[in-house]
């Protein structure tokens, strides 16, 4: 797109820095400086300023990372980065908006909380990781309680008040347009001395074949839930098996489980092999179903599952995800966003972002073979989690 501008910036960090007694605070530290307002600016008042801009900028904190996304056109620009500037140096403090902020945010967790996907998905997160505290559930209104603003905004200092060890990456400018403002903005941002890392707080999905069945709701609607999870060594090789297997694995989900048996509504699967804190994979199937159909639903995944692993894909449905991945794939490579991902990959994880030049080949050459062994790899059926979503009314009943 000629006129815009992406601007993102990540490095590790992120919670996995902080003691229990901080998880709270350092969790919503960036909605209480966004509450807040910027600067000398209320909320209000930058919204007034803003009016007719488009630029808009976002700092997040999450388990092993921190970091800065922000987009604006052309004509905009400098306003994304005097925004950019304002968040990482100036903090707004104002206690009226952060009780605000606390009576609104108890108000929205209640009303979360109600919702029966929420308390479903939360479950299976205790489940698959054994109720490990550090989890980020549904917020509960409880949880504000332990919420300081001075606190949450000193976290959120030390998380954001130095640019040690962020790369940023904005497209679709005039490099020579754009060198004051890097100069002026990021060329002043500080470097105070900041240790970059993350902390492995060794949360680890549970072992061994784990059933959860969950009561939540008055409709009658059901949800299963299937989670294969395990050590895996990362390479972009291996990354693309995976991605080819899901897209294989998802078009006999529709032909099987929808089209054939009428099982689902919909539904699929998707996964990733995931490096931070340790190297990993995990594979999700959400399947929505009726009440009556929950055990059906399950014995036709793994069924589908055990076709994989004995004969690999047909010839036909491999041909089909290939044509599927390629086209989303041509479709990106149109995109900033795709070359934004891949160039902050490459400054995080060290990677060589040329790699991905190689994918169209790589994805192209892959054999049924491949990708059978990759199904025995992953979909290990004594090691999962299915979660069962029932109505509460069902609750008792055999």
């Amino acid at each position: 797109k000629n006129d815009e501008v992406l601007l993102g910036a990540v490095r590790f960090g992120g919670n996995s820095l902080y003691e229990k007694a901080d998880l709270y605070n350092v969790r919503y530290a960036t909605a209480v400086d966004y509450s807040t307002g910027l600067g000398k600016y209320s909320p209000i008042e930058l919204a007034r300023m803003l009016s007719g801009k488009s630029a808009g900028l976002y700092t997040s904190i999450d388990n092993y990372t921190e970091s800065i996304s922000g987009s604006s056109s052309q004509a905009d620009i400098e306003t994304l980065f005097q925004q950019l500037y304002l968040r990482m140096q100036a903090p707004r403090v104002d206690k009226t908006l952060f009780r605000a902020f606390i009576q609104s945010s108890e108000d929205m967790a209640r009303d979360a909380l109600s919702n029966p996907d929420a308390q479903f998905t939360d479950a299976v997160k205790r489940a698959l990781f054994n109720n490990n505290p550090r989890l980020a559930l549904t917020p509960r209104p409880q949880d504000f309680s332990h919420v300081s603003m001075k606190r949450a905004l000193a976290i959120y200092h030390q998380r954001f008040g130095s640019a040690r060890g962020f790369t940023f990456f904005v497209g679709g400018f005039d490099q020579e347009k754009i060198k004051p403002l890097v100069t002026a903005y990021l060329g002043n941002l500080p470097m105070g001395e900041k240790a970059v890392g993350y902390k492995d707080r060794g949360i680890r999905p549970v072992k061994g074949v784990v059933v959860k069945v969950v009561h939540a709701g008055m409709e009658p609607r059901s949800r299963v839930t299937v989670v294969f999870s395990g050590d895996a060594g990362y390479s972009r090789e291996e990354a693309r098996r995976l991605r080819l297997l899901i897209g294989v694995m998802n078009i006999r989900i529709i032909d099987t489980l929808r089209e054939k048996m009428s099982l689902i509504y919909s539904g699929g699967m998707s996964g990733a092999l995931l490096r931070t804190p340790y190297q990993n994979y995990r594979i999700i199937t959400e399947l929505p179903c009726g009440p009556e159909n929950v055990k059906k639903v399950e014995q036709a995944l793994l069924g589908v599952i055990r076709e994989m692993q004995k004969d690999g894909p047909s010839a036909a449905d491999l041909e089909k995800a290939k044509q599927g991945w390629l086209k989303g794939h041509q479709v990106a490579l149109r995109t900033n966003g795709y070359w934004l991902n891949l160039l902050q990959d490459s400054g995080l994880h060290g990677t060589d972002p040329a790699e991905a030049l190689a994918d169209e080949k790589a994805m192209a050459a892959m054999t049924p073979e491949q990708l059978r062994a990759a199904a025995n790899r992953y979909f290990n059926l004594k090691n999962y989690l299915v979660a069962e979503l029932y109505p509460a009314s069902a609750a008792g009943k055999k």
